[in-house]
């Protein structure tokens, strides 16, 4: 099954933050944001990319 980006940004921001309220959502997906514009330009990708 293939999710559109749209759909992945918001999975990782309620995975990450779904808790934290409007602002601690807000932050994840400033984060994610700020990490498209370097190398990877796609949302998918820097999200699949992440190693914890």
């Amino acid at each position: 099954m293939a999710f559109s980006e749209r759909e992945l940004l918001a999975r990782l921001i309620q995975c990450e933050a779904g808790g934290e309220g409007d602002n601690g959502m807000k932050a994840v997906a400033s984060v994610v944001m700020n990490r498209v514009r370097v190398p990877v330009r796609r949302i998918c990708k820097n999200i699949t990319r992440w190693k914890y």
